[in-house]
């Protein structure tokens, strides 16, 4: 008879997941494709900053370049 373990996620890497979601989303609504808005999610991008630059009509490929 063999025996396994279930790895259960801590609540902290749940939050981490949900808070990465987020972000994508907030990029995405930003007009970032899925592949910018993971990348940008992902990473440290500061999304007011995000928002501001898009908002003064940067390019979506030089804002990526500004923020990551």
């Amino acid at each position: 008879m063999s025996t396994y373990t279930v790895h259960q996620p801590s609540r902290a890497a749940i939050e981490a997941d949900r808070v990465s979601e987020w972000r994508f989303q907030q990029f995405l609504a930003l007009g970032f494709d899925d592949e910018q808005a993971w990348a940008l999610a992902g990473s440290d991008a500061d999304l007011h900053a995000s928002r501001t630059l898009i908002g003064v009509g940067c390019s979506h490929h030089l804002a990526m370049r500004i923020l990551t």
